[in-house]
């Protein structure tokens, strides 16, 4: 279960990862969720390299679409935020 109730579907963007960051926090903000929020989101989602940045848009937001996860490297759902400290 995401942190935040927000559906995100990448059919229209590119794997950039500004585009991701921009789709996200965009939605953040139409949703309204506050400021200070979508600046942890955004440290988080920047503090390491692009998988960190999927892990971490996978849990703030229920991504219904990502057409450049390969599902076949990583499981949203498996990954635990216990692994990030090995």
């Amino acid at each position: 279960m995401p942190i935040l109730d927000i559906e995100i579907d990448f059919t229209d963007v590119d794997g950039n990862a500004f585009a991701i960051l921009g789709k996200v926090t965009g939605a953040m903000k139409k949703a309204n969720v506050h400021q200070s929020t979508i600046e942890e989101f955004y440290n988080e989602a920047v503090s390491g390299d692009y998988d960190n940045l999927l892990h971490t848009v996978f849990k703030w937001v229920d991504v219904i679409y990502c057409p450049f996860n390969d599902e076949d490297e990583w499981d949203e759902d498996e990954w635990d935020e216990d692994d990030e400290d090995e």
